[in-house]
């Protein structure tokens, strides 16, 4: 994971912007597809990926909306749409429709505002869910392509690239790629040239607000959307795992800004997993499960990957000393606590 914490710090000015989007389902990884025959394998991808895109309606107290999503899951007379939880958390009314004009009424079926993402259910047979992929198996400079309905145009194609790695807030892992995001994009997939879905587009950088795609938007990482939009599905909430480590970035140099950074544990949570196994604050955390750490987005986008029950190695120095113990993560929701 790539550490942008001072890059961050030199583009505080900007302001960051949610957008809305279409989304990606959670199925099986295929087999490795063949990416060599350029633009010929991108049109197939994209007649691939057109067939799970939705747009998404919605009405709300704040008005009416325009995002995207895609399907998830088929079943023998309903299917799942996910798109981010900013396009259909909150509205009293959903309306789906296929790309190819087949409308539907939506109903929603879980929503966690902080990963933003949000499922809906239609009544409807014969749709094509979408394919999962892993956020995993990207690299720098992969190919990719989002659909959706920017600014209120139907099914847009803007192919790009993967920029990052990155966590941006909140504490969410999130892809950078420079598939170009507009309001409308928001809860859209992001495929990759296997047309299947590597991430849920959600986000874009302006300098100013009503400004469009600046060069770069963010994505949910797919792998950790996997996890919230099953918990959304049998559990109508995502449990987040919980340490208990309420973590800062500081500089190993202090008042040196080209010093390297460190994460450091500001307090540990009463009760909680990181307090029983021995965790205290000032201790400087240095990896978790063999991860170097050298900031606390990096932390949390770790411990963001686990599931409550995992058991994590955390790695630490106190007074310089080198330490390690293992923490089995809690349940966020039933601990009281956040993620983190």
């Amino acid at each position: 994971m790539l550490n942008l914490g001072k890059w961050r710090r030199a583009a505080s000015v900007t302001a960051f912007l949610l957008i809305m989007g279409v989304v990606g389902p959670p199925h099986a990884h295929a087999q490795v597809c063949d990416t060599t025959n350029g633009g010929a394998r991108l049109r197939q991808a994209i007649a691939e990926a057109d067939k799970s895109t939705v747009l998404i309606e919605t009405v709300s107290e704040e008005g009416h909306a325009v995002g995207s999503g895609f399907i998830y899951e088929q079943t023998q007379d309903s299917a799942l749409v996910v798109t981010n939880n900013h396009v259909a958390g909150d509205a009293t009314r959903i309306k789906v429709t296929t790309l190819d004009g087949r409308h539907y009424e939506g109903t929603l079926v879980g929503r966690d505002q902080g990963i933003d993402l949000a499922v809906v259910k239609i009544k409807a047979s014969g749709l094509q869910a979408a394919k999962l992929g892993s956020s995993a198996d990207l690299q720098l400079g992969d190919e990719v392509f989002a659909i959706g309905n920017p600014l209120g145009v139907t099914n847009i194609v803007t192919p790009g690239i993967i920029d990052g790695f990155n966590k941006a807030e909140p504490d969410v892992p999130r892809l950078m790629t420079s598939a170009a995001l507009n309001h409308g994009n928001s809860g859209g997939a992001l495929f990759d040239l296997c047309a299947e879905v590597v991430g849920v587009n959600t986000a874009i950088y302006g300098s100013k607000a009503g400004v469009q795609y600046p060069g770069f938007g963010f994505a949910i990482d797919i792998d950790l959307a996997k996890k919230v939009i099953k918990d959304l599905i049998t559990r109508g909430k995502y449990h987040p795992p919980f340490a208990g480590l309420k973590l800062e970035t500081k500089s190993t140099q202090e008042g040196d800004s080209l010093a390297d950074d460190m994460a450091v544990v500001k307090e540990t949570v009463s009760g909680s997993p990181a307090e029983k196994s021995g965790v205290k604050a000032g201790d400087v955390i240095t990896s978790i499960d063999g991860a170097r750490i050298t900031s606390r987005d990096e932390a949390l986008v770790i411990l963001k990957e686990h599931s409550p029950g995992d058991t994590i190695k955390l790695s630490f120095t106190r007074n310089d000393k080198p330490m390690e113990i293992s923490i089995t993560l809690g349940d966020a929701l039933d601990d009281g606590g956040k993620s983190g």
